[in-house]
């Protein structure tokens, strides 16, 4: 039984694996026989090296990237949860507010990252910003599917039931 798991797993890890190797031989090579300078393009021994050697600022600068990010999805995930509620609740408020959600999501975040950096700076108040806006359309657009997809039937069962609107 443990063999078999272990054959499975070697089974499903053998060929990323072997890829990732198979591009780090290309990379190595490619940097060897080109005599490619390492400012332009660094081989993987000197990437391992850098990462080695700059380790402990690496790992800090990944903790705070990952907690702006995480904070601006929880921002985003109750400002989304939100605005999704208000568009189910009335079709005015999503016909006004449905296009700048569409903006959001269609402006490319490279186009509009400088004018993130210049108004609120390149600290973790950016990343937080940054990931409010990648996050934001994908939970409106999601939630208020949901909510609006509720089966008619439902819907007749919480009549039958008395319900108010906010219950149903």
């Amino acid at each position: 039984m443990i063999r078999t798991s272990i054959a499975q797993a070697a089974r499903s890890l053998a060929p990323p694996l072997t890829f990732f190797l198979l591009v780090l031989a290309i990379w190595h090579g490619t940097v060897e026989l080109l005599d490619i300078q390492p400012f332009l393009l660094p081989g993987p021994g000197r990437v391992i090296d850098a990462v080695a050697n700059n380790l402990p600022g690496l790992m800090r600068a990944a903790r705070l990237t990952a907690m702006g990010a995480l904070g601006g999805f929880l921002l985003a995930l109750v400002c989304g949860f939100t605005i999704a509620v208000l568009f189910s609740q009335s079709r005015i408020i999503e016909r006004s507010l449905y296009p700048y959600a569409i903006f959001l999501q269609t402006v490319p975040i490279v186009a509009i990252a400088p004018l993130i950096v210049i108004w609120i700076g390149h600290g973790i108040y950016g990343v937080v910003a940054v990931s409010f806006i990648i996050s934001l359309f994908p939970i409106v657009v999601n939630t208020a599917t949901g909510l609006t997809a509720i089966p008619v039937e439902l819907l007749e069962l919480f009549a039958l039931n008395g319900a108010s609107r906010w219950q149903t």
